[in-house]
């Protein structure tokens, strides 16, 4: 009997990824600046606060810089007192610098919202689009009306592409390039009046800024993922127990507290199995604390083992005690899961031969299903008492919430069973 595999979706208790993806990834490589695609979410996920607020200061930014431009048009506009004698390249122009402005400002209060209704990315990339092709228009504008080309502006314009605003390296390359092939068309579409105007020379210098802009975003992109990588790995390292490889005490606290929320939102129930392996002590003594070590990192896989959810997790919160949390358990299930636990254990048939109750490694567990009104403490204290009672009753068995202790499957002999690695002769001892 195995429990049913459907799950709802939880994004805010997704289960953390083990050490081992992001080193194999760090190992592996990253130069198209893309992980694997649990990762790269997970990538996007960690980065989105950060992305949101630099996006808003770009944005806010760029506006003060428009209006700067707006400022030096102005300026530039002088040089016609006449309003009514403008020629239409300078409406052209202000139309521009309006529409602009308006746009600009509009995304900038939109985006300032804490939960704005549009993508940000897109946005961001239509601004950057609109901007790139809006000033050179105003550029190729004020080059038929004979006046100063805004090289400068371009250039800053090309830098600004790429800042950190969310958008994928290759989208920032590929604003450049349109910004690019737009001053070119537009110098043939209309000619310049200035003989000393030079669109070749501008793009070619637009260009330059576009490769130094690259690689300085790729260095730093490189870095924030490398970073992330490294930091979620020690992330990962400190949640883990040295030895089993399995939860430590404050990140199954932490888990527990999390899933039985989830628990209560869907209405489903979670099973906390505490297990803590029978006449450990004993074993110590008689083979040594480094078989002791090594007979806890065989039992870890057996635990990881039953579990096979998201939310599923096992911990070592002790010594020799250990913890199985499993989410949305039917009642009938419990049963058949402390006899797989059970029958596991007795099937790596590690001897142990000082142990009053059994002659291999057994373990004894409480298993419980939680209540609507549990919390954390409760729920770990009902586990605990069952624990308790299936030690009081003999051991190497399971004591749930119904009546019947769960045992074994099978108790085999002593044949073929693993011999500890010590050399020691185990010596029997009593309960």
């Amino acid at each position: 009997m195995t429990r049913p595999t459907a799950m709802p979706e939880t994004p805010e208790l997704n289960s953390p990824l083990p050490a081992e993806a992001y080193e194999e990834q760090r190992r592996k490589g990253f130069r198209w600046l893309r992980f694997g695609t649990e990762l790269e979410q997970r990538y996007q996920r960690s980065s989105s606060s950060l992305v949101e607020y630099q996006t808003n200061v770009a944005l806010v930014v760029g506006l003060g810089i428009w209006l700067a431009f707006l400022a030096l048009d102005y300026v530039r506009w002088q040089a016609w007192p006449d309003i009514h004698a403008w020629p239409i390249e300078m409406w052209k122009i202000v139309v521009i610098r309006t529409v602009v402005l308006a746009c600009l400002a509009t995304c900038t209060l939109a985006m300032l919202q804490k939960e704005p209704l549009f993508d940000r990315r897109r946005v961001t990339a239509g601004i950057l689009c609109m901007v790139s092709l809006a000033s050179c228009l105003i550029n190729a504008l004020y080059g038929q009306l004979g006046v100063m080309q805004e090289v400068g502006g371009l250039l800053l314009l090309i830098i600004a592409l790429f800042l950190p605003m969310g958008l994928r390296l290759k989208e920032c390359m590929g604003l450049a390039l349109i910004s690019v092939a737009m001053v070119l068309i537009l110098s043939v579409l209309m000619p310049l009046s200035s003989p000393t105007a030079q669109p070749a020379r501008l793009a070619i210098s637009m260009l330059i800024a576009a490769a130094l802009g690259t690689l300085s975003a790729y260095q730093r992109e490189y870095g924030l993922r490398e970073q992330f990588l490294l930091r979620a790995e020690l992330e990962c390292m400190a949640r883990l127990d040295v030895l089993t490889g399995l939860l430590n005490r404050r990140a199954f606290n932490e888990h527990l507290g999390l899933a039985l929320a989830s628990a209560r939102r869907e209405g489903k129930q979670v099973a906390l199995m505490l297990i803590d392996v029978d006449h450990f002590k004993l074993y110590n003594d008689a083979f040594g604390h480094a078989a002791g070590d090594q007979a806890l990192q065989t039992l870890a896989p057996v635990l990881k083992s039953l579990c096979g959810r998201p939310l599923d997790h096992a911990a070592r919160v002790g010594g020799e005690e250990m913890c199985v949390v499993l989410y949305d358990v039917h009642p009938q299930h419990l049963e058949h899961l402390c006899r797989s636990l059970l029958d596991r254990v007795d099937a790596l048939a590690l001897s142990h031969g000082a142990s009053p109750s059994a002659d291999r490694i057994s373990v004894s567990a409480g298993c419980t299903l939680s209540l609507a009104e549990d919390d954390a403490q409760s729920l770990y204290r009902r586990a605990d008492q069952l624990l308790y009672q299936a030690k009081h009753r003999g051991r190497n068995r399971a004591c749930t919430d119904q009546a019947q202790d769960v045992l074994p499957s099978r108790l085999s002999d002593n044949k073929g069973l693993q011999a500890p690695s010590s050399s020691e002769t185990p010596s029997k001892a009593s309960a």
